[in-house]
């Protein structure tokens, strides 16, 4: 079993991915179609014009920036996939601050296959390793007390790798998908008073009712926008509050009033930065979900160098 599916099974704040039953099956699904994205059905057709023979090379795979290495398990098996000749030596870990000139791995194997496989395996590393750098600076920056939590702002088909990015980088992951946490936002309370013709303090209490019938032991969490949403959703029985663009006064004033009572899971959400999280840190907050962990992380920048024939 891969270090990725291995990370992925452990369970995140939000829900459980241990749940998505997650095999290796899964890595050579999604390595195989990104190999046949690039390759098509006719192949590689400069490999097959310049290289009638195969041979053996040794590869040096060099970072051209600081960042955090993520992602070795899926870039050594877009190798592997195409040859099972394909010798790696990582030089450095998984999680290990980089920089750039330094030799992060020696590969050696058939040339034909090598040069098949170099810009996939690349892009999988720079992007998955973009997301652990970026999880890393967020995660700095929060402190001790505060958990980065991701979201589900995520490339299609790659969520699974995106998240297990995030973990690399220290963050934690929020539910994985629609099935195992609920979580009320804004458009299913809008929904909700336009059918029951209510208020949105109505949709509130009803919609946490609802959840808690139906999810029985599991947490339930909203999401509000103000004070007097989130005293409705904490009376109504919700396990997890959101604050989404809110006032930070009201998060204070709520920490305040609620001090004494039942114990729920504050969140901070919406347009958080590395600036003003310096300033959300100090709310009375234990989870910040940030989206531009996956959604907006710079990739770090990798080159595969031919050193000669093997």
């Amino acid at each position: 079993m891969s270090l990725i599916v291995k990370k992925l099974k452990k369970n995140g704040p939000g829900g459980s991915a241990g749940r998505l039953k997650l095999k290796g099956s899964y890595l050579d699904r999604v390595i195989r179609q990104a190999l046949g994205e690039d390759l098509g059905k006719k192949g590689d057709l400069t490999v097959a014009a310049l290289f009638p023979k195969n041979f053996p090379v040794k590869s040096s795979l060099i970072a051209k920036s600081n960042g955090i290495l993520c992602g070795r398990d899926v870039f050594a098996m877009v190798f592997t996939t195409l040859s099972w000749r394909f010798q790696i030596k990582w030089l450095a870990g998984e999680g290990e601050e980089i920089e750039p000139g330094q030799v992060v791995a020696e590969i050696t194997g058939p040339v034909r296959e090598t040069l098949m496989a170099e810009r996939t395996a690349l892009n999988f590393l720079q992007r998955l390793s973009g997301i652990a750098t970026l999880t890393r600076r967020f995660v700095q920056e929060a402190g001790n007390r505060v958990k980065i939590l991701d979201t589900r702002k995520t490339t299609p088909n790659l969520r699974l790798l995106e998240k297990y990015a995030v973990r690399v980088g220290g963050g934690l992951n929020h539910r994985f998908g629609l099935f195992d946490l609920v979580l009320i936002k804004d458009n299913h309370l809008t929904a909700l008073q336009q059918e029951k013709c209510i208020s949105k303090n109505q949709a509130i209490s009803l919609s946490v009712e609802m959840a808690r019938k139906k999810s029985k032991n599991r947490p339930v969490e909203i999401e509000v926008n103000s004070l007097q949403e989130a005293l409705t959703a904490y009376h109504s029985g919700a396990s997890i509050i959101m604050f989404d663009n809110a006032r930070p006064d009201d998060i204070k004033r709520f920490a305040r009033l609620v001090r004494a009572g039942r114990k729920v899971i504050l969140e901070w959400s919406g347009g958080v930065t590395l600036e003003n999280l310096k300033r959300i840190r100090q709310l009375p907050v234990d989870w910040v979900s940030v989206g531009a962990l996956t959604h907006s992380a710079v990739a770090v920048d990798f080159s595969l160098s031919f050193d000669g024939k093997a």
